[in-house]
C-alpha cells in the first residue's frame, strides 16, 4: 500500500498544467482581466492586447531604440549641467577612508543619506586631519 503512494503522486503531478490562468492563449489576443492602461493621457482600466516577446520583437525594439538615439541632438552643455544648492544631498565617498564615509554605508535609507547643502550653499564635511609626526 505505502509503495503505491509515491507512484500516485507522480501520476498526478501533471495535473497542475489543468490549473486556471495556465494557458495565455486567447481567440481575439487580448487579455482576459482588465489591466491599467494610458488612453487619450489618463489612466483607464481595460484589455489590452497581448504580445510575445519572440527574438523578433526584440531586435525591432533594439533596432528603434538606437534609431532614436541616433536621431537625437548633440547635448548642450550649457542645458545638461548642474550646479550644486542649498538643500541638496549629496553622498561622497572618500577611497581608502572609511571614516570619512556615511555610516552604515548601503544599509542607510536613501533620503537620509549623504551631507545636505545649507541655505548658505555650504557643505559640512569632517576632514580628519593626521598629525605631521604619524604614518
Amino acid at each position: 500500500m505505502f509503495r503505491l503512494i509515491p507512484l500516485l503522486l507522480v501520476l498526478l503531478l501533471p495535473a497542475c498544467f489543468l490549473a486556471p490562468g495556465m494557458d495565455m492563449n486567447n481567440d481575439n489576443g487580448m487579455t482576459e482581466i482588465e489591466l491599467p492602461a494610458k488612453k487619450d493621457g489618463q489612466l483607464v482600466k481595460e484589455k489590452v492586447r497581448i504580445v510575445p516577446i519572440t527574438a523578433d520583437l526584440i531586435i525591432e525594439r533594439e533596432t528603434a531604440r538606437r534609431q532614436t538615439l541616433n536621431n537625437l541632438p548633440p547635448a548642450d552643455p550649457n542645458k545638461t549641467s548642474y550646479r550644486i544648492g542649498p538643500q541638496d544631498r549629496l553622498q561622497i565617498t572618500v577611497w581608502e577612508h572609511p571614516e570619512l564615509n556615511d555610516p552604515g554605508g548601503e544599509k542607510i535609507m536613501p533620503e537620509l543619506a549623504g551631507k545636505v547643502v545649507d541655505e548658505n550653499g555650504d557643505l559640512y564635511y569632517p576632514l580628519r586631519r593626521q598629525h605631521p609626526c604619524s604614518g
